[in-house]
């Protein structure tokens, strides 16, 4: 095999390892987001067996969970236009 065909191979080894560590961080993160929804929820029905009350809080904490929402999203499509600019790149 030639230099050059040696090379490409390297590369397309090193993008698969690249795409494979950014899936799991990106399964690590669902799951953390994941674990902190439960917990909030459990929160939440804590709350409501104590007597209720918080409400400002409880729709200050939701707003805040949508922008965090909405931010990894943005950030997700980001790495998916990164990964297909990328991809092209190579062919």
């Amino acid at each position: 095999m030639s230099q050059k065909g040696k090379e490409r191979v390297d590369e397309e080894e090193e993008e698969e390892e690249e795409e494979e560590e950014e899936e799991e961080e990106e399964e690590e993160e669902e799951e953390e987001e994941e674990e902190e929804e439960e917990e909030e929820e459990e929160e939440e029905e804590e709350g409501r067996r104590r007597g209720g009350g918080g409400g400002e809080e409880e729709e200050e904490e939701e707003e805040e969970e949508e922008e965090e929402e909405e931010e990894e999203e943005e950030e997700e499509e980001e790495e998916e236009e990164e990964e297909e600019e990328a991809g092209v790149r190579m062919v």
